[in-house]
């Protein structure tokens, strides 16, 4: 399924999901405790560039 598939691209692009042991994502760690076991697929914020460039669309 679709986390199946962000797994494998986040893994071979070298920036595995947190909490991922099967594709290399370590296990996460806040103020020297484990945190949760499952995998870490949330964030803040997001940015990405627009493929046609700055200010393209």
């Amino acid at each position: 399924g679709r986390t199946h598939q962000l797994r494998v691209h986040c893994a071979e692009r070298g920036t595995p999901i947190q909490g991922d042991g099967k594709y290399g994502g370590g296990v996460a760690f806040l103020d020297g405790e484990e945190v949760s076991k499952g995998l870490h697929l949330h964030a803040y914020s997001l940015t990405l560039p627009h493929p046609a460039g700055p200010g393209g669309g």
